[in-house]
């Protein structure tokens, strides 16, 4: 539970600091970040 708690701060935390970014719409960030993270995690 606790690795699900830290994997969804550091989620919003990229979404919120890549926010600036409008020229991307929402789920396209979304799709970037969750790929970031992944590749992060391995």
């Amino acid at each position: 539970m606790k690795n699900k708690a830290l994997f969804l701060m550091l989620i919003s935390a990229t979404v919120i600091a890549t926010g600036c970014d409008k020229k991307r719409t929402a789920s396209e960030q979304l799709d970037r970040v969750q790929t970031k993270t992944a590749q992060d995690l391995r």
